[in-house]
């Protein structure tokens, strides 16, 4: 028997530790959903086999408490879960944060310009994120004999108090010096006195930099949604209430076979999109139906009666309903493009922009600059409906019993299957259709020559291309003169104006020629990336437990330790990406005529003027990672112990 057990544990083990892969994980998952804390079949069933599903013919009852703790570990997958392939190395879990005039940049690094730093800056982020969980699951099973021949009724109530910490750490490597040319953000150019001096200052929301200029400064708004956390984030509450009704059609003393019915309140907690690791009680707000299976047969009983080896089996089926929920979300063009930065546009068009064609004809810009800047995050945040079409939660378990002692030893496997995210008709989102696009590197104001002095014009400059690695203008190949112009920037055409042509740089250098878009391609419903911030999960348990039980008692007490090892696994996860270099950028082009060449498999129409929700749901249903997966795996994996005491009566 003791190789039986040796076997079996070995093979668990095995199974589970095995259940990962190296493969990067592509994309980008702006929530980290996970298992409600409350969902565990197992912990229900260990410790509780000779005082459930018994056959009676009276009324009886077991009442039980189990403090758990767990705790998180295999950190590099949640970071890899939240970055996608920006991320170093699974050993190396870092992000490299790099200006646009720093030489050879990495082709993962994160631009530093969209962040408010130097564009010399370097600083590189490490990340080992935590989660742990304090749980008091107070479970409640009632044998309604009385009434009906198997019948029995269920509830679980589990108390959380959980503790999230992202755990990120910024090391700068050069504060830089630069600051930002005129006409980048604003007509006199910024100095370096006026810049923030890490990353941490952005990605936390504390800090912008401040941009005067000429007449009215402007404005760079701080980053309110989807930040990182420098501090512990903690939570708590019920997790979820859940009942169940069962019937079990076949038992006598070594077997039973019955079916139940399952439902769970949403008692926890909703996500807020403030943090892009943010605690979670419960299971996102979903209200849950479904059903379950349990079972048992004992394989073997000694002569004595004091001896014998059981298998048992629970399962529960069940649908997530709609639930409301504050997500973030990327831009189909590419995974984290939620921290870039977007520009507001503006109709009323000054001092005469225009774009000239290669045939000499001016064709007059529909929009230009308005002085104001804020990340895609601001904009991308908003209530949504989510659901998952089934959760499913299976334990098989061995116990062995002697006399009052009893030891569990088995398996539990989790999943939920793919989210489904949707806009929900009655809200409206944050910002205007036509009004906000993607800046990336582009210079947002030109020059023209004056009586006196060079004349500024807002341009039309956007770059929905763009990717929160890199712009379009300063890249490799190109000298920093020529990419002052806006060579790359959607539907370029050499800019003019009422006062002439355009230059790059003040005061007016004719050889410098800036470019404009003519026309701007707008951030619009269809570009929010709902598809790729859905998620699936998965995880494999081994778990054990020892127990005690006090017979000679009339309500006989109970009291047991054990402990579980969970493995989130990412074995269906289709491709991977080479861990040493980041995912590409996809996106549709702007118009036929886009200089941009993206990836067909992955293209989105970005142009679609007016863009509604209802017309535009779909419109995103590609992937954005460079893996082509339909649905990102993303899963905890984590260890926990626990004391399981409580009484039985009848």
């Amino acid at each position: 028997m003791k190789k039986m057990f040796l076997v079996l544990s070995t093979f668990l083990l095995s199974f589970a530790l095995n259940a990962d892969d190296s493969c990067c994980r592509p994309g980008a998952t702006p929530y980290f959903s996970i298992r409600s804390q409350g969902l565990d079949t197992a912990r229900g069933l260990v410790g509780l086999t000779h005082f459930i599903n018994l056959d009676r013919d009276c009324f009886y009852g077991t009442v039980s408490v189990t403090p758990e703790y767990t705790r998180s570990f295999r950190s590099s997958d949640i970071v890899k879960c939240l970055f996608g392939c920006d991320i170093g190395t699974k050993d190396c879990p870092t992000l490299h944060i790099t200006g646009s005039r720093v030489p050879n940049r990495g082709a993962c690094d994160w631009l530093a310009d969209y962040f408010g730093l130097p564009t010399d800056f370097e600083s590189v982020v490490r990340f080992e994120p935590k989660v742990q969980n304090f749980i008091a699951d107070f479970d409640l099973y009632l044998g309604l004999e009385n009434w009906v021949h198997g019948l029995y009724f269920r509830i679980h109530a589990p108390a959380v108090r959980t503790r999230w910490k992202l755990g990120f750490c910024e090391s700068v490597q050069n504060a830089g010096s630069n600051g930002y040319d005129a006409g980048y953000f604003n007509i006199s150019g910024v100095d370096r006195t006026d810049l923030l001096n890490s990353f941490t200052e952005f990605i936390t929301g504390v800090g912008a930099p401040r941009i005067q200029d000429q007449g009215s400064p402007v404005r760079f708004d701080t980053l309110s949604a989807s930040r990182f956390s420098c501090d512990t984030l903690t939570s708590g509450g019920l997790a979820d209430l859940r009942f169940a009704l069962g019937w079990n059609f076949y038992q006598n003393c070594n077997s039973h076979l019955g079916l139940n019915l399952q439902f769970a309140a949403p008692t926890g907690t909703r996500p807020d999109a403030c943090h892009v690791f943010e605690p979670i009680v419960g299971n996102g707000h979903h209200w849950e139906f479904g059903g379950g299976l349990s079972a048992h047969w004992v394989l073997w009983e000694s002569d004595c009666n004091d001896r014998e080896l059981g298998i048992y089996f629970e399962g529960q089926f069940t649908h997530l309903f709609k639930a409301r929920q504050r997500r973030s979300f990327d831009l189909c063009n590419g995974p984290n493009s939620r921290y870039m930065l977007a520009e507001k546009l503006t109709s009323d068009v000054q001092g005469g922009l225009a774009g000239v064609n290669a045939n000499g004809i001016m064709i007059p810009a529909e929009a230009q600059f308005d002085r104001f800047v804020q990340p895609v995050a601001n904009l991308t945040t908003f209530d949504v409906n989510v659901s998952a079409g089934f959760q499913t939660d299976l334990t098989f378990m061995l116990n062995y019993t002697c006399c009052d002692w009893q030891w569990d030893i088995g398996y539990n496997f989790w999943h939920r299957s793919c989210e489904k995210i949707k806009f929900r008709k009655d809200c409206c989102l944050p910002f205007k259709e036509n009004e906000w696009a993607v800046k990336g590197d582009s210079h947002v104001y030109g020059f023209a020559f004056g009586e006196f002095s060079s004349n500024s014009v807002a341009l039309s400059a956007t770059q929905h291309c763009a990717s929160v690695n890199s712009g379009k203008n300063f890249v490799p190949g190109v000298s920093i003169d020529v990419a002052r112009g806006n060579p790359n920037v959607d539907n370029a055409l050499t800019g003019t104006s009422t006062f002439g042509p355009l230059s790059s740089v003040s005061p007016f250098d004719s050889t410098l020629t800036s470019s404009t878009s003519i026309q701007p391609v707008f951030i619009n419903t269809c570009n929010v990336d709902l598809k790729g911030a859905e998620t699936k999960g998965t995880s494999h348990k081994i778990f054990t437990n020892f127990s005690h039980t006090w017979s000679d008692h009339c309500w006989v007490p109970y009291l047991g330790v054990g402990a579980k090892a969970e493995f989130a696994s990412h074995r269906s996860e289709k491709g991977s990406c080479d861990e040493t270099s980041c995912c590409p950028t996809f996106c549709g082009p702007a118009t036929a005529s886009s200089v941009d060449s993206c990836d067909d498999q992955c293209s989105t129409d970005l142009s679609c003027s007016g863009c509604s929700i209802q017309s535009c749901e779909s419109s995103c249903s590609v992937n954005s990672s460079c893996c082509k997966v339909k649905c990102r795996p993303c899963a905890l994996s984590e260890w926990g112990i626990w004391v399981k005491g409580g009484f039985s009566f009848d």
